[in-house]
């Protein structure tokens, strides 16, 4: 299973994600560059057909209490409407 499937398979599942949880959960490194793909190869366009990609900014703090920025990711599903 590549990383798009293993990405697409956590989105549809109702899961968020960020650039920490991507490279700690599935060892991806690139997460805007996967999105980038999901996005955009037919292969994986095809597997999201009645979902939207939506994101914001979240702030987390790290272990010193330290507050830093990421950018958080997920799927919702389109209306049948």
């Amino acid at each position: 299973m590549s990383q798009c499937q293993r990405l697409i398979r956590h989105l549809k599942d109702g899961h968020s994600i960020n650039m920490t949880n991507a490279a700690m959960i599935y060892s991806i490194g690139r997460l805007p560059a996967r999105i980038h793909d999901i996005k955009n190869k037919p292969e994986y366009r095809s597997q999201i057909q009645g979902y939207v990609f939506e994101d914001k900014i979240v702030t987390h703090k790290n272990q010193f209490q330290e507050k830093y920025r990421v950018k958080e990711y997920w799927l919702r599903k389109l209306d049948d409407s």
